[in-house]
């Protein structure tokens, strides 16, 4: 481990990162308790952009790695990931939001209170983030208020319906990092929902409920990008598809779920193990049966949202 107990690395990922990216760079480099930043940029070709990532080396605190060829999202976050676990904590970044000047200070007074775990036990930490413009003007208070995550409690049952752990929005110990190696490539999910599942089957996880980054919305989004409307017209037209099309009906939670159980389920507890089998046990069940089994998860662990240890 290195430097102080409590300083945190930025992994960012980048690829044409435009007009946006040095507005990014400069709310990270503000930070108290930064140990460094560590870009790894997945082979663009905006020259202007490549121009800009091999100006910023100059920054004594800015390490910048350019891909032969592009890997895509999820290989290039594994392979930054697995490239620095040697820090002390790590954090992920997206190459175009605004991150708020307190982030670290107030992550980092939760950490410090976490003494010895940090080093026998995965964790992480996650927050909710505010919605902004191409012009920076806020266009929604909360994340989690926005795609409904404030309805229900977050823990492994819910998580299993729907991903409510934004990459750009969590730090991790490198403990935590290690699961990110076995992700499959053929699996069609973000990492951080991956990453989420292995915290919430074995370790603690400490969400906070501040909006620390400013996240960006705009038409180039390569996470969150299809973010829409939730009023009830979109919601009428997305049961109908899924009456017509049953099987993509949560197609890509039960493949996560299935790739992960395969791999860590003998080792998770028997708690944990009877969540994933009664997830995966409708898999098969008609689009309504689906339905009926999420409402009934969900309105067990309907509650407000606490900031504090959720899982252990």
């Amino acid at each position: 481990m290195l430097g102080h107990l409590s300083d945190i690395r930025v992994l960012m990922m980048t690829y044409n990162g435009g007009s946006y990216f040095e507005s990014q760079l400069d709310s990270i480099l503000c930070q108290k308790h930064l140990e460094g930043i560590r870009i790894y940029d997945d082979a663009s070709t905006d020259d202007a952009f490549i121009a800009a990532l091999k100006k910023c080396e100059a920054t004594q605190q800015v390490n910048v790695h350019f891909h032969a060829r592009n890997m895509g999202v999820v290989e290039n976050v594994k392979y930054g990931i697995l490239e620095n676990l040697d820090a002390n904590w790590l954090a992920l970044s997206d190459q175009d939001d605004l991150w708020e000047p307190q982030k670290f200070q107030m992550l980092v007074e939760i950490l410090d209170k976490l003494n010895k775990e940090v080093l026998t036990t995965p964790i992480l930490v996650y927050h909710d983030m505010s919605l902004i413009n191409d012009q920076d003007e806020k266009t929604a208070d909360s994340f989690w208020g926005m795609c409904r995550h404030r309805h229900h409690a977050h823990n492994l049952s819910t998580l299993l319906f729907e991903n409510f752990v934004t990459g750009c929005t969590t730090v991790f110990n490198p403990i935590l990092g290690q699961y990110i190696a076995t992700i499959p490539k053929h699996l069609d999910s973000y990492h951080d929902h991956w990453m989420a599942l292995a915290a919430f089957s074995f370790g603690k996880v400490i969400k906070v409920d501040k909006c620390l980054n400013r996240y960006r919305k705009h038409a180039h989004n390569q996470a969150f990008g299809a973010i829409i409307s939730q009023d009830w017209r979109y919601r009428r037209r997305k049961n109908l598809y899924y009456l017509l099309h049953p099987k993509t009906h949560l197609k890509r939670e039960f493949d996560i779920a299935s790739a992960f159980f395969d791999i860590y389920g003998a080792q998770m507890a028997p708690i944990k193990r009877q969540i994933f089998e009664a997830f995966l046990s409708v898999k098969k069940a008609t689009y309504l049966q689906q339905v009926l089994f999420r409402r009934k998860v969900l309105a067990t662990y309907s509650s407000g949202l606490v900031v504090g240890v959720i899982n252990k």
